[in-house]
């Protein structure tokens, strides 16, 4: 939200905010050299459809897919939901094309996976939201698309179990786990209660965690999942699962965790990208949901996030007019210094998260 306004506050006649739109064009694909070379303005989505025709797969993937750009995911260093095995974009960029503010052009059009000639110039650029320069053209690493793919949903009692099964599924599915997606019990209450989706499971349990392995021995792959699932029940980490059998059905599971209209209906709602390691996850969690009801009492905190990888987000509904985005951020960010968290995990700083990462204490002091 807001996250193209070029300045802070009311804009000003000698604003100037720059648009790729124009530059979208694909240049190539090399199925061999696993790349593919683009411009800055090509829609992620369109990237990963020009890539499954060669049964290629460009593994960056988040809900704004249909509209968020290249040139945008390398500028904030973009995650989503299979940074668990791929990365975030920063793993995904072998060489980039930028333009600096005088109108030079630093070109750094690696298509080596392998290349420590010196320095790394494109890493300057990526996470940087274009603070140093303009990201114009970018060469990706791609990978093979995957001939099976098998998705689950599963209720856990506790977030100690959470994070056991996190632990038994990489041990069970080796690197074939992709996606690790968890929502507290109040994210996924709201969205099976707005009626937009019906409820794969019952809305009565603590925790839900999506999970989603890709493999590429289709039959032996559906067997090892289903003995994981297994496992955890004996373990007794989940106390109720539901395994997607078409993509219709994982498609009705994933759009749970990604559409996010339901949590947003309401006149205030304040959105968080955070980063904590999952050893104080819960800890955390909850300290800022008894802060919140401590300042705000009836409000809401829906939490959640891509948590095999510490990232959690929340949306808050204060519900108490006159409550200030600052009042907010102060209860949200405030404690992250503490648990070793970030005030960002995917989504950049830009000037609204400014405040926040002041208070963590997360800004070096350059002397």
């Amino acid at each position: 939200m807001w996250g193209a306004r070029p300045v802070d506050g009311p804009l000003r006649p000698d604003t100037i905010a720059v648009t790729l739109a124009g530059m979208n064009a694909i240049e190539s694909i090399d199925p061999v050299g696993a790349t593919c070379v683009v411009q800055a303005g090509a829609v992620l989505q369109n990237v990963q459809e020009a890539l499954a025709e060669r049964d290629l797969l460009l593994p960056l993937d988040l809900g704004a897919c249909g509209s968020c750009t290249i040139g945008g995911n390398v500028a904030t260093n973009a995650g989503g939901i299979n940074v668990l095995r791929y990365g975030m974009m920063r793993n995904l960029v072998l060489g980039l094309e930028a333009v600096l503010a005088d109108g030079t052009v630093v070109s750094s059009m690696n298509s080596m996976l392998k290349n420590n000639a010196g320095f790394d110039v494109k890493q300057l650029f990526i996470g940087t939201e274009g603070a140093l320069g303009v990201v114009t053209r970018v060469v990706l690493r791609v990978f093979p698309r995957l001939a099976s793919r098998q998705t689950a949903m599963a209720a856990c009692a506790g977030f100690e179990q959470v994070a056991a099964l996190l632990n038994l599924m990489q041990h069970e599915l080796g690197g074939t786990l992709c996606a690790y997606e968890v929502m507290w019990n109040d994210y996924f209450r709201a969205h099976v209660d707005s009626g937009d989706h019906r409820a794969p499971l019952d809305k009565g349990h603590a925790y839900y965690v999506i999970m989603e392995s890709e493999g590429s021995q289709p039959a032996s792959d559906v067997a090892q999942f289903g003995r994981a699932l297994e496992s955890d029940a004996e373990q007794r980490l989940i106390v109720d699962a539901v395994i997607a059998k078409s993509d219709a059905e994982r498609l009705a599971l994933w759009s749970i965790r990604e559409n996010v209209e339901p949590v947003l209906r309401a006149d205030v709602v304040y959105l968080y990208d955070v980063s904590v390691p999952i050893s104080v996850m819960y800890e955390y969690v909850a300290s800022i949901q008894a802060a919140l009801q401590a300042r705000w009492p009836g409000s809401c905190c829906f939490t959640m996030g891509h948590i095999a990888d510490g990232n959690q987000h929340f949306f808050v509904q204060p519900r108490r007019a006159g409550t200030t985005h600052a009042e907010c951020d102060e209860i949200i960010y405030s404690p992250l210094k503490a648990y070793g968290g970030s005030v960002s995990a995917e989504h950049g700083i830009g000037f609204e998260k400014s405040r926040g990462w002041l208070a963590t204490g997360a800004r070096r002091k350059w002397r």
